[in-house]
């Protein structure tokens, strides 16, 4: 009898031994999602996302919060014990209504979403119609542990799924880029180059004459902002902290970080301001 007790709770005691070892080692992402709502965020001195998707029939590209509130309040967290190096979260897009309408295939990219950490975000509808969308159940990850991209199950609050079924109204503002959208003059463009684990992303960015570049130092350790040419410079910026240039003039402008002169990172500036 003792024998077959001590078997049974061996078992056990390797079940759970696997289970816990299973958890160690694949990463849970979970993503969270809630209307936006203003005055409830003012009275809890709740801080907007320092950045939004912009959703537009063209995709969605991330941009500084400056403008309108975003409509949804998102965030995604890994609660895995493996650091993740990128997270893409596929995410499909509707404008407008009828048979002719064609969804939108666009992603929710996070780079260097290290274990127990969150990154919060807007989502903003950048167009003049209406937008229902609908975020992928499955995530692709690049992990630190393996050479290859992993697909692994998204798991999503009941929020997500609420905001999924209803259609968003048009913006007040629209995709201030988009040809002929009477959006936003270029003195209104506003984008976001995020400082994560010692590297510029994205590295290079295309942006229009007039658009204010907002640098985020998402690191620990302080950098620069600095200019090849000299004709711009943040200054040391503190983990946290950010910095805002304005690129006036067409034409490429490359710098690094005085501090860590292998972080290199490129604007290239096109068309002219108005």
């Amino acid at each position: 009898m003792s024998g077959s007790l001590a078997a049974v709770g061996a078992f056990v005691g390797a079940s759970y031994e696997k289970a816990r070892v299973d958890l160690e080692r694949r990463p849970a992402i979970h993503l969270s999602c809630r209307p936006e709502f203003a005055p409830l965020d003012a009275a809890e001195h709740a801080p907007l996302p320092a950045q939004s998707l912009l959703l537009t029939p063209r995709g969605g590209r991330w941009v500084h919060n400056s403008g309108p509130t975003p409509f949804a309040r998102c965030a995604v967290t890994n609660y895995g014990r493996i650091p993740v190096l990128d997270v893409r979260i596929p995410l499909d897009l509707s404008f407008g209504s009828g048979p002719a309408t064609r969804p939108v295939e666009t992603a929710v990219d996070v780079p260097g979403l290290a274990a127990d950490a969150s990154f919060d975000f807007g989502l903003l509808n950048g167009s003049r119609s209406s937008l229902t969308y609908r975020f992928g159940r499955t995530t692709n990850l690049a992990r630190v542990d393996l050479d290859v991209p992993t697909k692994e199950r998204l798991f999503a609050d009941d929020g997500v799924a609420e905001l999924e079924a209803r259609a968003v109204d048009p913006a007040r503002t629209v995709d201030p880029s988009a040809p002929n959208s009477g959006g936003a003059s270029p003195a209104a463009l506003t984008t976001t180059v995020d400082i994560i684990d010692f590297a510029y992303r994205p590295r290079m960015l295309k942006v229009a004459a007039g658009t204010a570049v907002t640098f985020v130092n998402r690191d620990g350790e302080p950098h620069t902002i600095t200019a090849f040419d000299r004709s711009f410079d943040s200054g040391a910026l503190d983990g946290k902290s950010s910095w805002m240039h304005r690129f006036q003039k067409p034409g490429k402008y490359a710098f690094l970080c005085a501090f860590h002169p292998y972080m290199r990172g490129t604007i290239v500036v096109t068309g002219s301001a108005k």
